[in-house]
């Protein structure tokens, strides 16, 4: 669980291969300040958004 997805990674592939390690150990990740589920192919596009902003 986390705030934001900005607070959990500062790119794209750092936040992909956080999400993926977290799945395989069946973990979902939820951030209680945005509307993330990925559990869904939308909430993972989704997530993919917030990561690119993240960047910037």
């Amino acid at each position: 669980m986390v705030t934001r997805v900005d607070r959990l990674a500062r790119s794209i592939r750092d936040l992909q291969d956080t999400v993926y390690s977290l799945n395989q150990r069946g973990i979902t990740l939820r951030a209680t300040e945005q509307p993330v589920d990925t559990r869904s192919a939308a909430g993972k596009a989704f997530l993919d958004m917030l990561g690119v902003f993240a960047e910037f």
